[in-house]
């Protein structure tokens, strides 16, 4: 089993509209860590928050880098798409989110007709 973290979005769930969405994403997680935090995944992050993390060259943020839902933009920016469950009615819901320096930049939810 993987090493994930958690954001919660204030987006409502596009098949039921309940709020207050908690989805998984795989980047910045690992069972390391560090002295300060501790272990780098469990944690739920807004958009907005720094992740504690490894620096750009250490081997666990290579390894991140190279994992399948995660890619990297010209301009720096990290993408990790990643698919969440609602609680309240089960169904799979897609989403993005976006980090510039570790920090989250934006994360939204792909409305299930654009996944064609």
């Amino acid at each position: 089993m993987g090493a994930f973290n958690f954001i919660r979005l204030s987006e409502p769930c596009p098949h039921c509209g309940a709020g207050n969405l908690s989805l998984q994403f795989k980047f910045a997680s690992s069972y390391d860590g560090d002295k300060v935090v501790g272990r780098f995944y469990g944690h739920t992050y807004a958009v907005g928050d720094r992740m504690p993390w490894f620096e750009e060259g250490h081997r666990e943020f290579e390894k991140i880098a190279r994992h399948p839902n995660v890619s990297t933009t010209e301009d720096g920016v990290i993408r990790n798409k990643g698919i969440g469950r609602c609680a309240e009615c089960k169904l799979d819901i897609e989403f993005e989110v976006l980090f510039r320096d570790r920090v989250i930049v934006s994360a939204k939810l792909i409305p299930p007709s654009a996944k064609a």
